[in-house]
């Protein structure tokens, strides 16, 4: 008898009640709510400072294109999309007047200065 007692106790024990099951749902509900927003913006921050990066690279290999030939380059994507590697395809669009350019990548924008 102490053996049937015994195994119906440890039935009883095994698994979570459904408050707990209700408890962990709500949390990680509620977890879900505070995250999403914050890892949404994350891509466009990440494509901004990627840009920028661009438009720094570009700018170096300006100054690099401005100390071999000592002439100014205009801010074209003629003149300026090969000073990187790779070189900048059609979707990055650099214009302005030279000293100062944007560069445009689908909707965002980045500025940098070129060597005169």
């Amino acid at each position: 008898m102490k053996n049937l007692n015994n195994t119906f106790k440890r039935a009883k024990q095994a698994g979570f009640t459904l408050i707990e099951l209700i408890v962990v749902i709500v949390i990680i509900g509620i977890l879900a709510v505070i995250a999403i927003p914050q890892f949404t913006g994350l891509t466009t921050k990440a494509d901004q400072a990627a840009l920028q990066a661009v438009a720094a690279n570009v700018s170096s290999g300006a100054a690099a294109a401005f100390g071999t030939n000592q002439t100014a380059l205009p801010c074209t994507n003629a003149a300026l999309a090969a000073l990187v590697t790779p070189n900048l395809d059609a979707t990055y669009v650099i214009s302005g007047d030279a000293p100062s350019c944007t560069i445009t990548h689908k909707t965002l924008t980045a500025t940098f200065t070129l060597p005169n």
